[in-house]
């Protein structure tokens, strides 16, 4: 932020690039007021730019950071709405990972059942889409761990950070 603020542009989409970060992070390490404050201060900028990516990252941010504050309930309906939009958009990569973020967040209520619907129903598409046989096979790995109740948080972050390393590689999988 300091060196964009040196900078002196003008350029608001980088702006909200790196505030959208500094939010992401500062929930990522347990300081979610931090986050809620930043995005509340900066929820406007996000309105600037109508695109499914940006209006994604806003649901993604909101959802995350409700979830660190308890508001299970909130974070659920957010990250359903994240996985709706980005599914109307055909974002491929990124409702992959949005499921996996409602599917935790349904974990957390207690939705195991529903959480292993959603896993169900996404698998499919994203083999069709020709996904790595690493993101597949892991895919399955969790829809059984949901499914048998033993999911924990750091069972979706392993999978999102297959999905992340393995998506682009050979084209789309």
């Amino acid at each position: 932020m300091r060196l964009l603020r040196r900078s002196k542009s003008d350029d608001k989409h980088t702006e909200l690039g790196a505030l959208h970060l500094t939010a992401l992070w500062a929930n990522e390490l347990g300081d979610f007021e931090e986050a809620r404050a930043t995005l509340e201060t900066y929820r406007s900028l996000y309105t600037a730019f109508p695109d499914p990516p940006t209006q994604g990252r806003l649901l993604l941010l909101d959802g995350l950071i409700c979830r660190s504050e308890g508001r299970l309930e909130e974070s659920e309906r957010l990250l359903r709405r994240l996985v709706e939009h980005d599914s109307e958009h055909g974002m491929a990569f990124d409702l992959t990972l949005a499921t996996l973020e409602w599917a935790e967040a349904l974990v957390l209520l207690g939705g195991y059942g529903e959480a292993t619907s959603v896993l169900e129903e996404v698998y499919p598409l994203i083999e069709q889409w020709g996904a790595h046989v690493d993101i597949l096979r892991a895919w399955k790995i969790v829809e059984e761990a949901v499914h048998r109740r033993a999911a924990r948080h750091e069972t979706f972050r392993e999978l999102a950070m297959t999905v992340r390393r393995r998506w682009h590689r050979k084209g789309g999988g």
